[in-house]
């Protein structure tokens, strides 16, 4: 069968190098089969594909480029040395980064980078050769300004404690208040945890968790362990350092579950201007949860919100009584059983100080 085609090609418009076939005629006689459409359809498509490929390629380049020109500047700006300038060539050359200036402007890729290489190469190394890759590594840190956090991110590695930071040491489930006093690229040296004046005593080896308190972050658990103790005249503990610490909890207190029966007093929410007769006792319930601030109480008793309660919890082998609280949350799970959220008012420092210690012992590393 005899018949014609015209074609109108397909140009290439604006920048954005995106194809446009302006028109597709034929005679009202001509027949287009179905193989040939989607022919057409598949090259348009794969030139718009080729196209939009150049285009990243190219905006990847500049990229690049724009990364070693910073690359460039801020090694003369952060005045880096021949030794630092040829180690950074050295892993950028080592794990084929292409964009130079990422390796000393991101600080999670640095700090993974770094310690991928002590683990595949110089771990094996003498000492003498660490010590020089310990430094130059802490040198870069530093100048980077990657031995701490930026402001409104969290610490990612112990290498971003700063010095001073107060820390409790969990030692045989009692906890230590400790100190940061240096940050080697090496280890973390903290003091060693003190009771009555005296040290305790923690073996090289021995692992232990710390905690500590970050204002805008929240509460952090790390386990780490002891990797050598300084001896007098400044005692001290060096700690392995952990690159891959979690997000911390941000609540003020950290919380512990609990499953325990315990019985409670209860006073209506307008029990201070009313007669003292209201008072019901020997309520019963479970806890869930309990922190420093507070607990979690399941029971079968309806509670308004505003109310306050008066707790006996038994927690292992300590009673803890004459625990007072308000109740601020209330939830209904269920026929005749109620959750409340209870807020600790008035409890003594002994008992509160008692309860995070247990919780930070007892709550699950994060």
């Amino acid at each position: 069968m005899l018949y014609t085609r015209e074609f109108i090609l397909v140009q290439k418009k604006n920048i954005g190098n995106q194809a446009i076939m302006e028109a597709f005629t034929s005679r009202p006689t001509a027949k287009v089969g179905k193989i040939e459409v989607i022919i057409v359809l598949v090259i348009i498509a794969a030139f718009i594909g080729l196209m939009i490929y150049m285009q990243r390629k190219q905006k990847e380049k500049e990229r690049i480029e724009a990364s070693i020109q910073k690359y460039r500047l801020l090694s003369g700006k952060l005045k880096f040395t021949d030794e630092e300038k040829a180690f950074c060539e050295m892993m950028l050359r080592r794990y084929n980064i292409s964009a130079k200036g990422d390796f000393i402007t991101d600080r999670k890729m640095y700090n993974s980078l770094t310690t991928k290489f002590f683990e595949d190469e110089v771990s094996a190394y003498d000492e003498e050769r660490k010590n020089i890759y310990y430094s130059l590594i802490g040198s870069l840190r530093k100048k980077s300004g990657f031995h701490k956090p930026p402001p409104k991110e969290v610490i990612i590695t112990t290498k971003e404690l700063e010095i001073n930071q107060r820390i409790n040491i969990n030692v045989n489930k009692k906890n230590y208040p400790a100190q940061v006093i240096e940050n080697l690229e090496q280890y973390l040296v903290i003091s060693s945890p003190m009771y009555d004046g005296k040290h305790i005593f923690i073996a090289s080896g021995q692992e232990l968790f710390l905690y500590f308190y970050r204002p805008r972050d929240g509460h952090y658990r790390i386990k780490t362990r002891v990797i050598k103790i300084i001896p007098e005249p400044m005692y001290s503990l060096c700690l392995e350092h952990i690159n891959n610490v979690k997000a911390p909890v941000k609540r003020h207190y950290l919380r512990a579950e609990l499953d325990v029966e315990c019985s409670f007093t209860l006073l209506p929410k307008d029990f201070f201007q009313i007669d003292s007769s209201l008072i019901q006792k020997n309520k019963r319930g479970k806890v869930g949860n309990i922190s420093g601030g507070g607990l979690f109480l399941t029971s079968s008793e309806e509670v308004d919100i505003g109310a306050y309660v008066i707790l006996d919890i038994p927690i292992g082998k300590k009673m803890l009584t004459d625990l007072r609280g308000k109740i601020m949350k209330k939830i209904k799970s269920g026929p005749a059983q109620c959750q409340y959220g209870i807020k600790f008012i008035g409890i003594s420092q002994e008992t509160q100080h008692w309860i995070i210690e247990y919780c930070n012992h007892a709550a699950k590393p994060i």
